[in-house]
């Protein structure tokens, strides 16, 4: 039992988690070029981390202000529509700054 890493019903979940396992194990040679966008969760909030691998993409989302104190329960590389939605989320809670004045 401890040797078992997870169990996934969807294929693309099971690949993802094999390629962060491979970076935290030595493979690392496509991660070192640049970092990668990690989904880093607790039951109730998520912040997208840059990291090279899953540990590092942990880390940082152990200490990110929005997750700090609270158990992370998932890390994995995030998708092309996560990312797109952070950035259109943080592009647009600029705008409201600006217009506020803050």
């Amino acid at each position: 039992m401890a040797s078992i890493k997870g169990i996934f019903a969807d294929q693309k979940d099971a690949e993802t988690f094999t390629r962060s396992l491979m970076d935290d194990n030595g493979d690392r040679e496509q991660a070192e070029v640049s970092p990668r966008n990690f989904y880093v969760a607790t039951l109730s909030r998520y912040v997208l981390v840059q990291a090279f691998n899953a540990l590092g993409a942990l880390k940082a989302g152990e200490v990110h202000p929005v997750l700090e104190g609270s158990e992370v329960l998932t890390v994995r590389i995030a998708t092309p529509e996560e990312i797109e939605l952070t950035e259109w989320h943080e592009q647009k809670v600029d705008e409201e700054r600006r217009v506020s004045g803050s």
